[in-house]
């Protein structure tokens, strides 16, 4: 069975993307290629209102380009859509059959109700966030979608974006206070048009859109943040303000020279950031939290895997993708690994008050994915196990919970975890090294009980007492070298749990 290929074009007003998925035999996805071009289509529109034959023809090379680059990966399915721009272009039937002719690629023109849909279905696929407003700051176009209980209750799209508020309040990135002004009544009014968005108070504000991404990066680049990872990463109020301060005062080339921001967005991040924090304190949202999937992420889980929809479980179905793509067969191991360290955490958890519920998924996911450093090689595979989750993006996992769980499926004893757990101090809580350790030493105690790696513990009965834990272990076979390794193992995790361990052994065969 062979893998299959998915390109997705995103033809927006600001910028035109290509993005080329795989989907592999066993279910799991991963990104071959990403590129981007600015097109700034959103400023190719005449009096008229339609789109000028030289703002049709720039698309076209770049349609062309990402159709060689299709050919060159063997993709199976292209799926192209535009945006506000060419939606709201007068001759928007136009421009998408006079690509097509020239570029050999069908573009479906979304509405605004669609585009809130699929960015809707990017972030509720990606992130652990049971209620709340999504708003996707487009170039040519506004959307703010309602989120309960993980269902889309209402959505909306206003007609103006970064770029088309740039041109007409910050025209060449230019800033008086008056036009600032101006464009916060503009949203202020609009949302007026809209009394449900004022409704739910204290519900995060999560950015889709290139305004929250640049201001993350600028933020990240600022305190010097540890993670290379956006998805998630949230902006406190004080933030926000910061940069609504500090980058009108800035002209646009001071403001190219910015750590973090790119020259190409110079000219317009002033009307993208007024747009978010208007739009937040509208909301009167909680916090905002930035996130880099949303409508390309929801147009590939429609088209490539519409029978997993809706994702329910975050943080498993990105653990799951995660073990396929990188941990070499068998899983089972693995799998025995998190189910014994489940039982473990379930009759020790009590006498830990430092641990929360949440824990028990950290433990999960770090025993499921405590190998995949050897999908780089088996010299020091924890080390690469340790880069590749803090360096990853782990859906349902805020970024304190990534340095966790690396922590957790890397530990061999609290010297090592200190020294990992270093350059992450910023994103860490205090007691964060003394929880690796305990869940970390736990683990090798769960992956301990399947040394040999072919369920020799058929049967795992876990007591404890105060001081003592007791494991019963019905074993397929006598194996005194796994026995061995288990009752050293629990010697040393006893370390960390203050507790002496006793092991009982019996076997169904004597063979």
């Amino acid at each position: 069975m062979n893998s299959s290929r998915y390109a997705i074009i995103d033809i927006g007003s600001n910028s035109v993307r290509l993005v080329i998925y795989e989907v592999t035999p066993p279910g799991a996805y991963r990104i071959l290629h990403e590129t981007k071009e600015t097109a700034r289509l959103s400023e190719r529109i005449g009096e008229d209102g339609a789109m000028t034959q030289d703002g049709i023809l720039s698309v076209v090379p770049l349609l062309r380009r990402f159709k060689r680059i299709c050919g060159a990966y063997s993709v199976d399915s292209v799926k192209a859509a535009a945006t506000a721009a060419i939606r709201n272009a007068a001759n928007a039937e136009d421009i998408a059959r006079e690509l097509a002719k020239r570029s050999g690629i069908v573009i479906d023109i979304l509405s605004g109700e669609e585009e809130a849909r699929l960015g809707f279905q990017g972030v509720v696929s990606t992130l652990d966030v049971r209620d709340g407003f999504i708003v996707d700051i487009g170039g040519g176009s506004t959307e703010i979608t309602l989120f309960l209980d993980r269902k889309r209750v209402n959505s909306v799209s206003f007609p103006f974006g970064a770029v088309t508020a740039a041109r007409e309040y910050t025209p060449g990135g230019t800033v008086r206070p008056e036009r600032i002004e101006a464009l916060k009544a503009l949203v202020r009014d609009t949302i007026d048009l809209h009394p449900w968005i004022r409704e739910h108070a204290q519900l995060p504000l999560i950015s889709l859109g290139g305004a929250g991404r640049a201001l993350a990066k600028l933020n990240q680049k600022r305190v010097d943040y540890p993670l290379p990872v956006m998805h998630n990463y949230e902006l406190e109020e004080n933030d926000l303000q910061s940069y609504m301060d500090l980058l009108p005062s800035l002209p646009v080339e001071k403001r190219k020279k910015l750590d973090g921001l790119s020259k190409g967005r110079a000219d317009i991040i002033v009307a993208g950031v007024v747009l978010l924090h208007s739009v937040y304190r509208q909301t009167s949202a909680s916090r905002i939290i930035v996130s880099s999937a949303g409508l390309r992420d929801g147009l590939f889980y429609e088209t490539a895997m519409p029978e997993r929809l809706p994702i329910t479980d975050v943080l498993q179905f990105s653990v799951e993708n995660m073990l396929k793509l990188h941990t070499p067969l068998p899983h089972d191991h693995l799998r025995r690994a998190a189910a014994h360290a489940a039982a473990l955490y379930d009759v020790l958890a009590d006498n830990a008050p430092e641990l929360q519920p949440r824990h028990r998924s950290l433990l999960h996911a770090a025993a499921l994915l405590q190998r995949i450093g050897y999908t780089v090689g088996s010299y020091q595979h924890w080390r690469h196990t340790f880069h590749l989750i803090t360096e990853s993006r782990i859906d349902g996992l805020t970024h304190r919970e990534i340095v966790l769980c690396a922590l957790i499926a890397t530990f061999k004893n609290k010297n090592r975890t200190r020294q990992q757990a270093l350059p992450y101090a910023s994103v860490l809580d205090r007691s964060d090294e003394d929880i690796a350790a305990k869940l970390g030493s736990l683990l090798r105690l769960a992956s301990s009980l399947d040394y040999g790696e072919n369920g020799n513990v058929a049967e795992l009965d876990v007591r404890s007492v105060p001081g003592e834990l007791h494991l019963h272990l019905l074993c397929k076979e006598q194996d005194p070298s796994e026995l061995g390794t288990i009752e050293e193992t629990a010697e040393e995790t006893g370390k960390y749990w203050s507790f002496t361990a006793y092991i009982h052994a019996s076997a169904l065969s004597t063979d």
